[in-house]
């Protein structure tokens, strides 16, 4: 992300001070991509606390990803607040409604998480492919770019992804004076329900598979 901001050489895009745009956009995508990782391989790795009685798979990947929402969202409240005191970041204006969008946005990485673990249970191998996915996921979620920035031929590539609808729609709650016109919270929430309903059926077709150590 510094490579990029180096490269583009502006202070500003679409009222937004590129400071303030690659902190948030960074530290929120990497929340989601460490919910995503954390939570898929701890219905693996932390089996052992299967042997409490009532502990389930998805119990231990909530428990990974709440822990990720926390250190995340708290080293993002001090990255703002210190780079405000320093004159390098600016405030989000309505903290209240970036920090709902930030939860959503955990909400589905969540969701993918746990459809990530299931397919990890089903089939070993998908291990290796998770990072060079998310890595490509990275590319169409709003986080080095918001899409009013892509031509008009391009958009669509951007905004089949809900993510991108977050990012971008998380970004009008830090900056008054950016409007995410192709943004749509509609599709970003029916986005976060169906993959969080699909993490939660898949969980639950392999918990059986899922034994403890």
């Amino acid at each position: 992300m510094a490579a990029y901001i180096f490269v583009l050489d502006t202070s500003y895009i679409l009222n937004m001070d590129v400071p303030t745009f690659a902190m948030t956009g960074t530290m929120a995508w990497v929340m989601q991509r460490q919910t995503m990782f954390r939570s898929a391989m701890g219905m693996m790795r932390d089996r052992a606390a299967l042997n409490i009685p009532g502990v389930r798979p998805i119990d231990l990947a909530f428990a990974e990803g709440v822990i990720m929402l926390i250190i995340y969202s708290g080293v993002m409240v001090i990255l703002l607040s210190v780079g405000n005191l320093l004159h390098i970041t600016t405030l989000p204006h309505d903290p209240v409604g970036m920090a709902a969008m930030i939860f959503l946005l955990w909400l589905g990485a969540l969701g993918l998480g746990l459809t990530m673990g299931a397919l990890h249970v089903v089939w070993p191998l998908f291990q290796r492919i998770m990072q060079p996915a998310e890595r490509a996921l990275s590319l169409f979620s709003s986080l080095y770019v918001v899409s009013e920035q892509l031509p008009e031929e391009f958009k669509p590539a951007v905004l089949w992804n809900p993510i991108a609808h977050g990012m971008q729609i998380m970004r009008t709650r830090v900056f008054p004076g950016y409007q995410a016109e192709d943004a749509s919270m509609t599709y970003f929430l029916l986005g976060v329900g169906c993959v969080l309903l699909t993490g939660i059926a898949a969980e639950r077709m392999v918990r059986s598979r899922v034994e403890p150590q």
